[in-house]
């Protein structure tokens, strides 16, 4: 839940039981023996403590605070917001909604319709928003928390990364949970939003700076997931589209923008690695490579292999002495963009200790294709109808080319393990 707790403290209305300590002064011991004609004194019953009301407690702190000041004294908006956040724990969410409410009232006759303090309550009422099933009034909720912090800060100042980053989270722990058909627009906002950080970070800090290069490099995988998406779900089950063609006529305009925008974020992020004189060769090598492999999964197979050719010369001006360069471009690679499993709308290409895995044989061609697939030794217990859809799905998958003397090639006969996801198994 969104902002400080400040809870008034609860006081207990029952006294504590203290025994009094053997041989204290004025008591006298009493034999209790058996045989002894003295009756044991009875034992003091532990007094009743009541369960707390935290409601109850911010209503009478809220109702003294108003008797000693005024109806928007300041520190009123905590214990507001403390009452929402008591109610919301009991699932009372209208009523949670009015405290928030007044206390964001209070904020606003103290410092202003545009008071970025507001954030802290506006959080909670989107959260209650979606709890309530209205996604669009939420969503209403987020862009006037970007809006009054905007006008408060200024769009492009540098407080204004923390309320950005707070939105994207916001936007990326929902977003499994919207239909299928409500993610791409959910998509679009996060890539929004990271896009201004990325702005911002760049202007503040510099190009060379890692924030810069991390900002840009998840604004670039944003871009692939979107355009990934659009393919998978944004059109009819007939369409022979694929997601590489061979002209831009074959793709259709809202993933060829999604190209672009991907292209110019991952060449900023290759840019920042570059000039970030703590980057060693190969962490530089590796982020042109990646540039070079968005070219290649958009099928622009020319200007991968020239991307491809200034990676690989990176590395080799920069490689110590002793160092192959066969280890980092002898053997394809998958391509991925994205570490984060939460945004994936695919199964995971690399396997993890004590899962079930597919070993396949396949030729990579030079640009980046798959072909001759030959799933080896599949588990006895696989359906030849199973077989023919794992077939079809590792088909559609792009590697990385093996790169020699700066120049893809094809690799025959290799060998690689993907994951195993049967039909039913819990994600």
């Amino acid at each position: 839940m969104a902002g400080n707790e400040l809870e008034p403290a609860v006081e207990a209305t029952g006294e504590s039981v203290d025994n009094a300590a053997d041989g204290a002064p004025g008591g006298e011991e009493t034999d209790t023996r058996p045989g002894t004609d003295e009756t044991p004194a009875p034992q003091q019953e532990i007094a009743y403590v009541p369960e707390a009301d935290p409601i109850g407690d911010y209503l009478d702190a809220i109702d003294r605070a108003e008797s000693l000041s005024s109806a928007y004294s300041t520190e009123l908006s905590d214990l507001y917001l403390g009452l929402g956040q008591s109610h919301v724990s009991r699932g009372e969410f209208e009523e949670a909604r009015k405290a928030f409410l007044r206390g964001m009232q209070v904020l606003r006759v103290n410092y202003g319709l545009n008071s970025p303090e507001q954030t802290s309550f506006l959080f909670p009422i989107a959260d209650i928003e979606v709890m309530r099933g209205e996604l669009r009034e939420a969503d209403k909720v987020l862009q006037t928390i970007y809006r009054i912090n905007s006008r408060s800060l200024g769009r492009d100042h540098p407080d204004m990364l923390p309320v950005l980053n707070r939105l994207i989270g916001w936007y990326e722990e929902r977003h499994r949970q919207l239909p299928m058909e409500q993610r791409y627009a959910n998509m679009v906002k996060v890539e929004r939003l990271t896009a201004r950080m990325a702005g911002i970070i760049e202007k503040d800090r510099g190009l060379s700076h890692p924030d810069t290069a991390t900002i840009y490099w998840k604004v670039g995988q944003m871009h692939y997931f979107m355009a990934a998406h659009l393919n998978r779900f944004g059109y009819s089950p007939n369409s022979s589209f694929a997601f590489g063609s061979n002209s831009n006529r074959g793709i259709p305009p809202s993933i060829r923008d999604h190209y672009s925008m991907g292209r110019d974020a991952f060449t900023k992020y290759a840019d920042s690695m570059r000039l970030d004189e703590g980057r060693s060769p190969e962490e530089q090598a590796s982020a042109i490579a990646q540039l070079a492999d968005w070219h290649m999964i958009f099928d622009r197979v020319q200007s991968a292999g020239a991307t491809y050719k200034e990676a690989y010369h990176v590395l080799s001006e920069g490689i110590e002495e002793g160092q192959s360069m066969e280890t980092y471009f002898g053997a394809p690679k998958p391509l991925r963009f994205m570490k984060n499993e939460l945004l994936s709308e695919e199964p995971p290409m690399e396997v993890t200790e004590g899962e079930e895995s597919l070993e396949v044989s396949m030729t990579v061609t030079k640009s980046g294709k798959l072909r001759n697939i030959e799933i080896l030794n599949p588990p006895e217990d696989m359906e030849q109808e199973d077989l023919k859809d794992a077939h079809r799905t590792l088909a559609g998958y792009r590697f990385r080319p093996r790169i020699v003397d700066g120049l893809p090639q094809p690799t025959e006969s290799f060998t690689w393990h993907f994951p195993l996801v049967r039909e039913g198994a819990s994600p």
